[in-house]
């Protein structure tokens, strides 16, 4: 009918766009439960698995990230990520990928677009999340050879965590040559070279975080 051909003009968006829509306004409000029931639905893998870490059940996002891997992993010649560390072989998986057959791949991966090396590091990073294995935000680095800047960011959290000051600080380094514009990579490379007393890199840090937010009131403090 004329009234139906009209919705096209309208600019309408999709089904898909609405409930995707939805999904994400549960997100924002912390009811992760529902949106994640949404995201479900709709078969958004990324976001199922942060809800699912979000609400605890690593076992399931694992389960998903491993499904999700090797599909992105078949036809590569990229190794598959060994087992998860509890199982009694993972000793002696980290091995085999340092075998003389294996180690060419490692170094130098296959011609991928640049959309499926950010789809199969993103997918080691969830990995290394859930497992808490900063290895696995190193295969991250590789796998996107050097243009995933997430990678990094994590593994500088890691150290960060442990105290580990200077190698928190060379990762958000090479994390920041990609991202320039991240405001909290800046300031906890600040607060760590604050911790090793390495004040020019820190002056550097807090100066660019009040450069992108004027309102970061730490940030100022620290300069001060």
């Amino acid at each position: 009918s004329f009234r139906a051909s009209e919705c096209f003009a309208a600019g309408a968006p999709m089904a898909y766009q609405v409930a995707l829509s939805l999904a994400d306004g549960y997100k924002k409000m912390n009811m992760t439960q529902s949106a994640l029931s949404e995201y479900t639905r709709l078969q958004c893998w990324p976001e199922m698995i942060r809800c699912s870490i979000i609400l605890g059940r690593k076992a399931n996002a694992e389960e998903m990230v491993v499904k999700q891997l090797e599909k992105e992993l078949k036809g590569t010649s990229i190794p598959p990520p060994a087992p998860s560390s509890s199982s009694p072989s993972s000793p002696s998986s980290p091995s085999s990928p340092s075998s003389s057959s294996t180690s060419p791949t490692a170094s130098s991966p296959p011609k991928l677009s640049r959309t499926k090396r950010r789809r199969i590091a993103r997918m080691f990073c969830f990995l290394g999340i859930v497992r808490n294995d900063p290895k696995l935000f190193a295969r991250a680095w590789e796998a996107s050879v050097q243009s995933y800047p997430k990678a990094k960011r994590l593994l500088a959290q890691y150290h960060l965590a442990r105290e580990e000051w200077r190698e928190s600080i060379s990762h958000y380094q090479d994390a920041l040559k990609l991202n320039p514009v991240h405001i909290e990579s800046w300031y906890n490379m600040g607060m760590a070279a604050m911790e090793v007393a390495d004040h020019a890199v820190a002056k550097k840090a807090f100066s660019r975080v009040v450069a992108l937010d004027a309102e970061k009131g730490e940030a100022w403090n620290n300069l001060a």
